[in-house]
């Protein structure tokens, strides 16, 4: 699946400079109201695929990519 078939991400991060950087990676800032600052489940529709991360110290960090029934 590409970034391009994602249209939320839900990241945890308290730091927003990784927040920002990790968006910026994933060339996905401008398109991801949801985050880096606040998630919004009520903008997920049916069908939307989203991607669930948690991103910690020491480049721990795990993720999951679900579709919304």
């Amino acid at each position: 699946m590409s970034i391009d078939q994602i249209q939320h991400f839900f990241l945890h991060q308290v730091n927003l400079n990784i927040l920002t950087e990790t968006m910026a990676v994933l060339g996905a800032a401008a398109r991801s109201p949801s985050a880096p600052v606040r998630c919004s489940w009520t903008a997920v529709a049916s069908g939307d695929t989203y991607m669930l991360a948690g991103i910690g110290a020491g480049f721990q960090w795990g993720s999951l990519c679900l579709r919304h029934a």
